[in-house]
């Protein structure tokens, strides 16, 4: 009995000394990725975070040099040049910059009470948006006192002081609040033409909708408009290089618990439907118990590359990669299936880039070619493995 215990603990401590993928974003063009990854070194209990580089091409992979342990969360400049990440080297969780060409990275930002990821970039590389809170300070000597119609999370720290979005300029270095109210807000995506930025607004301050709702902010003239996209427990948005606002809706409002996600594409003639009769669900989360969050995080779940649209489908325990096209009637095509769960994170001319897992097998990077009828994978690793 102690002997088989004893086998437990010892392959628990090589899987967790394996790096697994918590985040990932591909260069333009899909060949390269920034790829975050944590691992407990065997002999000890410390998580270490680590940010490497990933050639899609050669399946190699390099510690990103100018970052520290514990640096995550990393996304590309829109030329490619340069990688914003998130770094506590300051004391607080701040944004930092660097050429992947090598130097020293610069934090560019001071937030009050620090950074909330990921980055995302002005398309001419100047400018960038994060979720961050305000900073304000509550007294907790104070008598509890629920004040917003959210009695479950008010007064104890998810509501006090809700991430607004913030516009860091890389000129100037100033940071400005681009939202200013009491919506919690994440997951920051700007337009390829740099006058609106797409993001996630929660936890309703009226208590009219529950959930999360896609909402669209004007960068420079300021306030926000809400397309209509139904909520749900998560909206996940991705703009397409003509301007199309595609969502992922994950269950949405309304519907049962444990109902199909849904994929819609904004666009200058209104909302389409695009899974409106389709047989699959969108979305989909299984294995939560990995340490390899990439694999089951709704904010890869959807990727839009050219005028393809790839979502992670699932099927019981099964996640796939469904497939469509913004132009034309959305017919989906299967474009990865099996006994496996498999999230899209990038596609180039090596292929299909995914997170993909199993019973059997942690998650890992790989490649599949979309043409390839029995969806071979090609294994990529992450620095340290």
């Amino acid at each position: 009995m102690n002997e088989a215990i004893t086998a437990d603990a010892d392959r628990t401590r090589a899987w967790l000394a394996v790096p697994a993928p918590v985040h990932a974003d591909a260069a333009p063009g899909g060949g390269r990725l920034a790829v975050t990854t944590v691992r407990v070194a065997p002999g000890t209990v410390d998580e270490v975070t680590h940010l490497c580089l990933v050639d899609v091409a050669s399946a190699a992979a390099e510690r990103f040099a100018p970052a520290l342990d514990g640096d995550h969360t990393a996304t590309w400049s829109p030329d490619g040049s340069r990688l914003a990440f998130l770094t506590a080297r300051t004391g607080t969780v701040q944004v930092a910059v660097a050429s992947v060409l090598g130097g020293d990275a610069a934090v560019v930002t001071d937030l009050p009470a620090g950074a909330r990821g990921p980055v995302s970039w002005s398309p001419d590389g100047h400018r960038l948006v994060v979720a961050a809170p305000r900073g304000r300070a509550v007294d907790r000597s104070l008598p509890y006192r629920i004040t917003r119609p959210v009695p479950w999370a008010d007064a104890i720290g998810a509501l006090d002081d809700p991430p607004q979005l913030w516009l860091c300029s890389l000129d100037t270095g100033a940071c400005t609040m681009l939202t200013d109210d009491e919506w919690r807000w994440s997951l920051p995506r700007w337009s390829p033409d740099g006058r609106t930025i797409a993001a996630r607004a929660s936890h309703d301050p009226t208590g009219h909708r529950r959930g999360a709702h896609l909402r669209v902010v004007v960068v420079d003239e300021g306030g926000w408009h809400a397309p209509d996209v139904p909520g749900g427990s998560l909206v996940v948005p991705a703009w397409a290089a003509d301007g199309t606002l595609v969502v992922l809706v994950v269950q949405p409002e309304g519907g049962h618990l444990g109902a199909r996600g849904e994929v819609h594409a904004v666009g200058p003639d209104g909302v389409r439907h695009l899974t409106a009769g389709s047989a699959f669900g969108a979305g989909g989360d299984v294995y939560g118990d990995s340490p390899a969050a990439l694999g089951e995080a709704y904010d890869s779940a959807l990727l839009v590359a050219g005028t393809d649209v790839y979502v992670r489908s699932h099927d019981g325990g099964r996640m796939g990669v469904r497939r469509t096209s913004l132009t034309g009637d959305p017919r989906w095509a299967t474009v990865v299936s099996g006994e496996r769960a498999a999230t899209p994170l990038a596609v180039g001319v090596a292929g299909l880039v995914v997170a993909t897992q199993s019973a059997r097998h942690p998650c890992h990077l790989a490649v599949i070619d979309p043409a390839d009828p029995a969806g071979t994978t090609r294994r990529l690793p992450a620095a340290g493995d």
